[in-house]
């Protein structure tokens, strides 16, 4: 699909043709406009102006400057009774809390290692 096109009844068709080249922005901002009062937001925006495709802007989820164990610590932590592994086997299951619990101790020994 081109930067300044339409899709009806599954085929493109640039804006200009449908409308004239003179209101082609008017028609994107139209539609832009009129999509934000439905209270959809668009899962891509073309600025004519500047003629870039932008996506919607998602929140970071974790900080970038977190390492991969404080993520698993955060998470293990924020959901303490959840169940984390189920063995079969051995009939036995570990908690994100007992999970948490064994890797602290796993860490703090090779600490002590050095």
């Amino acid at each position: 699909m081109s930067e300044n096109a339409i899709t009806v009844s599954s085929k493109t068709l640039p804006i200009k043709q449908l409308v004239g080249e003179s209101n082609q922005t008017v028609v994107v901002n139209y539609l832009k406009v009129s999509v934000l009062k439905m209270g959809v937001v668009p899962s891509s925006v073309f600025d004519p102006e500047r003629k870039i495709w932008s996506g919607p802007k998602k929140k970071m989820l974790y900080n970038d400057e977190a390492a991969v164990g404080q993520l698993i610590h955060t998470n293990l932590a924020a959901h303490p009774k959840n169940v984390q592994q189920i063995n079969d086997t051995e009939n036995t299951s570990l908690t994100n809390e007992e999970v948490l619990s064994m890797s602290t101790k796993v860490a703090l020994s090779l600490l002590e290692l050095g």
